[in-house]
Formats: structure tokens, sequence, C-alpha cells
């Protein structure tokens, strides 16, 4: 089939990292190229752990590419005489520096950046609730179709943010990951209800198992926790340290491993080091390839404070690991509380139970493994309700 008759399709994001929300959108472009679309992929900026992942036959554009220093932005549109682009990065500037509206900077921002001449089929706002991938696919993107996704818990939506619900104006659709997500989305901006709708994230299982099999050194012979995610404030990862006190004061054996970095990861570091848990706890920074160690785990837990779906817990399940979770937002539409999993409070207390409940009774771990082995509830979305496919 001709070029021409291809869906087109632009994907605005930020930059490759190591993220749920990179993992997931990799796993979507492998999905939509195995039918007949033309996929850009718009990036705030080239680089990342997983930047090298990105399918091949995807065009991707820089969108920042000479657009770094503000100054000499503004000569260079003084020498093109393009003096209102001027007065918008002078804004653009000024809102950056000032740290007062986000949300205003990042519009400013559009408005000097060249709206593209390619026109789509599609456009695909893939991040945050409120972003500037959202701005840029709003103002400075052209397409039949525009959608913009929701991956974060939306009720993590800041107050400031809600100011601005006109920014969803322009969307068709507005996509969540977890039904939850999307009631909540839904309470908060009910004008666009009618817009919103549920799209799981995608997996995929046969790569992942594959991926596992990689050869890692874990010498460790105990039992090993496993918990993955971007070291952050939402993930919760700053209380595991007084989780893995209270069970090692109990007199547990075992090894609790992390995966993944973050704007925390030297505060975690430091309260490790000063409850002197260094040999309990272990953070192994990013991991490309985290699925060797999810292979290896005993156990998998999830102590976020806030999240949309937590793509790995579905992870979790392809290896029968007996899983504890917190209750985000996607948890209850991946595990069956007591049967697969425990779903429980963001509370230190409740999630040392939790694990001591699974630690005490192999027959609980076992009976997890086993439903899990069978678990017939499945978070799965077909591309056909995203896009008419040609």
């Amino acid at each position: 089939m001709e070029m021409e008759d291809k869906v087109k399709i632009a994907i605005v994001t930020r930059q490759m990292v190591m993220g749920g929300i990179e993992k997931s959108l990799i796993t979507l472009i492998t999905e939509l190229q195995k039918v007949n679309v033309d996929i850009t992929l718009y990036l705030e900026k080239i680089g990342g752990e997983l930047f090298e992942d990105i399918p091949k036959g995807v065009k991707i554009v820089e969108i920042f590419e000479d657009e770094r220093n503000s100054f000499a932005l503004i000569r260079k549109l003084c020498k093109q005489r393009k003096f209102r682009r001027v007065i918008s990065v002078a804004q653009a500037y000024i809102c950056n520096k000032t740290h007062l509206n986000p949300v205003k900077a990042w519009e400013y921002t559009s408005r000097y950046l060249d709206v593209q001449k390619e026109e789509y089929d599609y456009v695909f706002a893939y991040g945050a609730p409120i972003s500037f991938s959202l701005v840029f696919a709003n103002y400075n993107l052209k397409a039949l179709k525009k959608y913009t996704w929701i991956h974060n818990e939306v009720d993590s939506i800041t107050l400031e943010a809600k100011k601005y619900p006109y920014l969803f104006r322009s969307f068709d659709k507005i996509i969540c990951v977890s039904q939850k997500a999307e009631k909540i989305f839904d309470s908060i901006f009910p004008e666009y209800s009618e817009h919103s709708m549920t799209f799981y994230n995608y997996l995929n299982r046969e790569e992942i198992i594959s991926k596992a099999k990689e050869n890692v050194e874990v010498s460790y012979e105990g039992i090993k926790i496993l918990t993955i995610g971007r070291v952050c404030y939402d993930k919760g990862q700053d209380i595991i340290p007084d989780i893995v006190k209270k069970l090692s004061e109990e007199g547990y054996q075992f090894k609790w491993y992390c995966i993944g970095d973050g704007e925390c990861f030297q505060s975690v570091k430091n309260k490790i080091e000063i409850m002197g848990l260094s040999e309990k706890l272990i953070l192994l920074g990013n991991k490309n390839n985290p699925y060797p160690y999810l292979k290896r785990a005993d156990i998998y837990c999830q102590p976020s404070r806030k999240d949309g779906f937590g793509i790995t817990i579905s992870e979790a399940k392809i290896f029968s690991l007996p899983i504890v979770a917190t209750d985000f937002a996607g948890a209850s539409e991946q595990l069956t509380n007591g049967e697969t999993g425990f779903i429980v409070k963001f509370d230190v207390d409740e999630i040392y139970h939790a694990l001591k409940n699974i630690l005490d009774n192999k027959n609980i771990a076992e009976k997890f493994r086993n439903n899990l082995r069978n678990d017939k509830k499945s978070c799965v979305s077909k591309l056909e309700e995203l896009i008419s496919i040609k």
C-alpha cells in the first residue's frame, strides 16, 4: 500500500527516560506499527535511557533543537523581524524564571515555536494531565483528531492546573489508563465527560518473558522483595526503609531491591544509610531490562501514593509473584484483593502487615501464585478502540 494511504499519527512526549509512561509508549508504537500507520514522534528533548528502544521506522523530531538559549533565540528572531515571537520568548522566559505559572510559560513557548506544516490523521499528547506535550499538541500540530493521555491519578492535578480546563477543549478524546482515573477525571471536569475513555497500557507478554532470560548478578538466595519505579514522592519509596526496619526487628530474613532513579533517589539513599539498612534495602538504580529481577523475585511491592495504572503490577503478574500494592487508581483493576494479592492503604503499618502475612503463610503466597496463573482479570484494549485502521 502506498505511503499516502497510511494513517498518519503524531505523538508528543517529553524525553525517553526510564519510566512507565515511556515504556508503555514504546509498546503502543510497536502495536501501532503492526497496522497501516506512519508515526512521527515529537520529543521535547532527544535522549534518555529508552531512546534507543524507539522502534525503527519512527520519524523523530526534537521540539527544542535550536530553542534552548532564550537570548540567542531573541537575537535570531530579531534578525528575522519576527517581533511577536520575540515577545513570546520574553514572556516564556519570565514565567519560567519566576515559577509563577507553568501553564502560561508553556503557552508562550508554543507561540514562538513553528506550527508544523504536516497535517496528521491523529495527534496524541502522551504525558501528564497538564504538560507541555498537551500544549504543543494543542497549538502547534494540525490533525483531524487529537487525543490526550492521562497517565497519573487525575486528582493529582494541581489547583493551578484546574484553572485551565480550556486546554482540553480541542481534544476529541481524553484517554485515562484506568477506569478509576476516568471516573475521577469526569468528576473534576464534567464538561468533558463525553470525551473521556479508558484505554489500558499495552504490555508485550512474550517480549517480557524473553527479556527475563538475561543473566543478572543476584547472589542472595533468601527472600527477595522487589519494587520498580521512578524514585519520587508519588511512587512512595521513601517509606520502604520504615517497613524494612519493622520487618527486620521482627527477625525476618530478606532483602528488598528497588529499581529506578529519580528526584528522591539521594534522599531515600541517605535515609537507608542513616537507619543502617544498607544490607537489607538495595537501590539498584535504573535498569533498562528489569525483567530478570522480576523473574528472580519472591514478592513484588508497589507502595505508590498516587499512580495512574501501575504497569509494573501487570509485569509482576506475568511471573505470578505475590503482590502487595497500595490502593492507587489502577490497582483494583489488576488485582483481586485477597485472591491475587493484597491491596492496602498507603500506610507503613498496612504494607508491613500485608508483607508479614505473605512471609508467615506459605499457603497464602502459593494461593496468590496459583490464582495469578489462572487469572482472568485482564486489562486489555484494542487498537480499534483508539483509531480507525485503513
